[in-house]
C-alpha cells in the first residue's frame, strides 16, 4: 500500500516520469529506468530480492518511506538498501517511528542517511550521557520531527462506528480475565 500511495502522489504533484519497479516486469521496468531516468519506484522487498546492482547508476536523491523496516544493519534489505542510498547524491529517511525501540536503532537508521553524524551519536550508546537536551541538539541537524500538533490538520476527523462482534468461547474467556 505505501508503494501504490507514493505511485499516487507522484503522478498528482510532479512531471517525472515514474517507473514502478514492482512486479513481475519490474526488470523492465529498472532497465526503462536506467536508459530514460526519472523516478524509479519500488519496495524493500523488490529491493532486496533484486540487489543493488539493479539500481548501479548516479541517484540524486533517495527517499526511503517507512524507514524502520530497514534498521537492523544486518538484514539483507537494509544491507541492499545502504549500497543504493550509497549511490546517492542525497537520503531522506522518513518514518512515523524512528526510535521505537533502541536508540542504536535510531543511530542506525541516521547512518543510512549520514554516517559521520551518526558516529558521533553513537557517545551517547555509553550510557554515561544522559543529557536529553544535548542529544536533541546533537541529533537536529540530521532528524526533523512534526509534532502531533503540527499534522494534526492533515489528517481526517476520526469517525467512531460501533460494531458487535460474536467471541470465540476462548476469546470470551480471555476477555473476562481482563
Amino acid at each position: 500500500s505505501i508503494v501504490m500511495n507514493w505511485a499516487h502522489e507522484i503522478e498528482e504533484r510532479s512531471d517525472f516520469r515514474m517507473h514502478l519497479a514492482y512486479g513481475p516486469r519490474r526488470n523492465q521496468i529498472l532497465n526503462s529506468w536506467q536508459r530514460e531516468g526519472g523516478i524509479a519506484l519500488t519496495s524493500y522487498a523488490t529491493a532486496r530480492t533484486l540487489g543493488a546492482d539493479a539500481f548501479a547508476r548516479q541517484i540524486a536523491l533517495v527517499v526511503a518511506d517507512e524507514c524502520h523496516y530497514v534498521k537492523n544493519p544486518y538484514a539483507r534489505r537494509t544491507r541492499v538498501f545502504a549500497s543504493i542510498a550509497g549511490m546517492a547524491d542525497s537520503v531522506v529517511l522518513m518514518s512515523g517511528t524512528p526510535m521505537e525501540n533502541r536508540l542504536e536503532e535510531f543511530i542506525d537508521i541516521i547512518r543510512l542517511a549520514n554516517k559521520t553524524h551518526a558516529d558521533g551519536l553513537e557517545l551517547y550508546l555509553s550510557g554515561s550521557f544522559d543529557r536529553q537536551l544535548d542529544f536533541r541538539r546533537d541529533v537536529a541537524p540530521v532528524y526533523l520531527r512534526r509534532k502531533q500538533d503540527d499534522v494534526l490538520h492533515e489528517l481526517p476527523r476520526l469517525i467512531e462506528i460501533d460494531d458487535w462482534l460474536e467471541l470465540s468461547p476462548a476469546e470470551l474467556g480471555s476477555y473476562r480475565s481482563h
